[in-house]
């Protein structure tokens, strides 16, 4: 890899991967989504070990694409539990707060 002011270059699956550096933060972040990619297509290779390279990069990036839209849908279902939970909470506050005139 190369240093931060330079493209980050990384190889995934026998593929050749680059990132500009202002695609992210910091070095260790692009590090960590390619090793983070690199662990999920192992497991996917060691589970079946007959599909070959573009195979195992299809099924993992739908295997990571499906934990994205599993998270971003409890997100979305936390967000609104809470949001029913803090109205609940302020109309409890209302009713036993003294009313103002």
């Amino acid at each position: 890899m190369n240093s931060e002011k330079e493209n980050l270059d990384f190889d995934v699956l026998g593929f050749k991967v680059r990132f500009r550096p202002d695609q992210f933060a910091n070095a260790q972040i692009a590090e960590d989504i390619v090793e983070y990619v690199r662990s999920e297509a192992n497991k996917i290779k060691d589970r079946v070990p007959q599909l070959d390279q573009g195979q195992v990069a299809i099924l993992t990036a739908l295997q990571i694409a499906s934990e994205k839209v599993s998270m971003e849908t409890e997100c979305k279902d936390a967000i609104e539990t809470l949001q029913l939970t803090a109205g609940d909470a302020l109309k409890f506050i209302e009713e036993v707060s003294p009313a103002t005139t």
